[in-house]
């Protein structure tokens, strides 16, 4: 994790997403549990306020480990910068097809509705 959230991780977002999935993170020991949460969190907050930035792929990213886009979207409603809302402009842009919002899904296998 600590690769991918410094960028020096070269690799599709969504695919990295499903890893801790597959290891069972929600089953890890609280310290661990607690420890990749916090990352997250920091992760997420960070590329708010930083633009450019990878705000998307945070997205493909954090959301989906966590099974839920929910807990992440009040963050980003609450940041009130001029950072955050161009992040939010670019990936309205990016979701959009032809003036409609697309059926968006997020992560490697589509596997988060959002």
């Amino acid at each position: 994790m600590r690769l991918l959230v410094t960028g020096r991780l070269h690799v599709d977002h969504g695919l990295v997403a499903s890893r801790p999935v597959a290891a069972r993170w929600r089953e890890w020991p609280g310290p661990e549990r607690e420890a990749l949460e916090e990352v997250w969190r920091g992760w997420w907050r960070a590329t708010l306020h930083e633009y450019p930035g990878p705000v998307t792929d945070v997205l493909e990213t954090v959301p989906v480990s966590g099974g839920a886009l929910g807990p992440w979207l009040p963050v980003w409603a609450d940041t009130r910068t001029e950072s955050a809302d161009r992040h939010l402009r670019d990936a309205v842009d990016g979701w959009l097809f032809g003036e409609q919002l697309a059926d968006v899904r997020l992560g490697f296998y589509t596997e988060l509705h959002a």
